[in-house]
């Protein structure tokens, strides 16, 4: 029997699905597609994660939603998915799944700040857990996909930084802007 390795990655790339791909899908109604059009941030489903469950967010999601529309109460938050269609899927492993999020770039970076926080709230049993994640940060023309599976004390020099340059960039909004002790406020300040 051979061993198991772990697979870690850090991957960014340019995809095609944006916003209007995501709230396009099948599986969601007009009057769903509607509310999700003007959304910050959207959870969205694992689509075919195996082949008796087309759409699954990670155990636990549903709390995870809940808690950012609570602490997020300046943006618009959804999820992609209908509520008799919402299913959850317990993966038991060490690793904290987070699932997959779209996010507006002018959200972007303190939505990531505000997951930091999350992740390390969930992790204070252990030091140095694996985390994985899946962003899509999308403007008007662009979708970019920030997939990330590896140790939390990664997390921050990687994905956290690489995302607060890319939105940072794009809007001219100063890093001050969302820093973590001012999250949910100063979101239209200019440069």
């Amino acid at each position: 029997m051979g061993t198991f390795k772990e697979e870690f990655y850090y991957e960014v790339s340019e995809i095609e699905d944006g916003k209007l791909e995501w709230v396009s899908r099948p599986y969601i109604s007009l009057s769903l597609k509607e509310n999700l059009k003007g959304a910050d941030i959207l959870f969205i489903p694992l689509e075919n994660f195996r082949p008796n469950y087309q759409l699954l967010f990670p155990e636990g999601t549903i709390d995870l939603y809940y808690k950012a529309v609570d602490e997020l109460s300046n943006l618009n938050i959804g999820i992609c998915i209908e509520d008799h269609d919402y299913k959850e899927i317990a993966l038991h492993s060490d690793i904290i799944r987070f699932g997959q999020f779209l996010v507006e770039y002018i959200a972007a970076p303190l939505f990531v700040n505000w997951l930091w926080s999350v992740i390390n709230s969930k992790s204070q049993k252990e030091s140095n857990p694996i985390i994985e994640v899946n962003l899509i940060v999308v403007d008007d023309s662009t979708a970019k996909q920030f997939r990330y599976k590896d140790k939390k004390s990664n997390f921050e020099s990687t994905i956290k930084k690489e995302i607060e340059t890319y939105c940072y960039g794009k809007s001219g909004l100063k890093k001050s802007t969302f820093s973590d002790d001012k999250v949910g406020r100063n979101m239209n300040e200019q440069v």
